[in-house]
């Protein structure tokens, strides 16, 4: 069986919400890779966090008119080689971007669909959609679909220190698991003709990732109100979140 997937990416601009869309087929896929920016506001200061994606081994702030790149998927023909089961670097990090250089704690929602001629599907698996995420945060709320992370202590200004950026992404794959999903049947208008016909052929998977920030003074409370977290601190660093710990690895 070949299970090499060879088709142009379609890349549109990207920011704080990070929307990635495929076209899984027996023999292609299409990415499509979309966001939208947003901000924190708050009385007292205003709270900014962005996503940075890695191109060509350099990160690069991905703006509401930018674009991503994804070259790590790309060939020595500038074109977009991708197999299924195999692993591929999406390194995307999260930068606190706050002008007053106020420390804020950092909250970032993945959610994982597939979809069909732009409504959901719900009968395919999103487990399938597999994404590798760093080491450090608090994963809660893990589901199928998706999951719910959270940085357990606040993330410095960019202006304050620049070394404060935090790995959110290290790797995405699609699994095997979508060859298991195959019928054969009598190809149309071909009598005796018979091809496999796979379940996920003409779906598009879809990955969402919604990074926003709360101030770090009063931390606690703040996250409470904000996000409805019940989280534990010791000192300024959150050690549970609804009762779950650290990804160490």
């Amino acid at each position: 069986m070949n299970n090499r997937i060879k088709h142009p990416i379609i890349v549109f601009a990207a920011g704080i919400v990070l929307l990635a869309a495929s076209s899984i087929g027996a023999t292609r896929a299409t990415f499509t890779y979309q966001s939208d920016a947003q901000q924190v506001d708050f009385s007292t200061s205003t709270l900014t966090v962005a996503l940075q994606e890695e191109r060509d081994g350099k990160f690069v702030d991905v703006a509401e008119d930018g674009q991503l790149v994804f070259s790590s998927l790309q060939n020595d023909d500038g074109e977009y080689d991708f197999n299924i089961g195999q692993d591929y670097p999406e390194n995307v990090q999260v930068v606190n971007t706050s002008p007053g250089g106020y420390d804020e704690y950092v909250r970032v929602v993945v959610r994982k669909s597939w979809v069909k001629d732009g409504v959901k599907d719900t009968e395919l698996n999103p487990d399938a959609i597999v994404l590798d995420y760093a080491a450090g945060w608090i994963i809660d709320d893990e589901t199928e679909e998706g999951v719910v992370l959270y940085y357990p202590t606040p993330l410095k200004a960019i202006n304050q220190d620049a070394s404060a950026k935090v790995p959110v992404i290290n790797n995405i794959r699609i699994d095997n698991m979508i060859w298991k999903y195959v019928k054969t049947v009598d190809k149309e208008g071909e009598k005796g003709t018979i091809i496999n016909e796979y379940k996920y052929n003409d779906e598009a998977f879809l990955v969402e990732l919604r990074v926003d920030a709360v101030q770090a003074h009063n931390g606690q409370d703040a996250i409470l109100g904000a996000w409805g977290a019940d989280v534990e601190l010791s000192g300024n660093t959150i050690t549970s979140v609804n009762g779950s710990t650290i990804k160490t690895e």
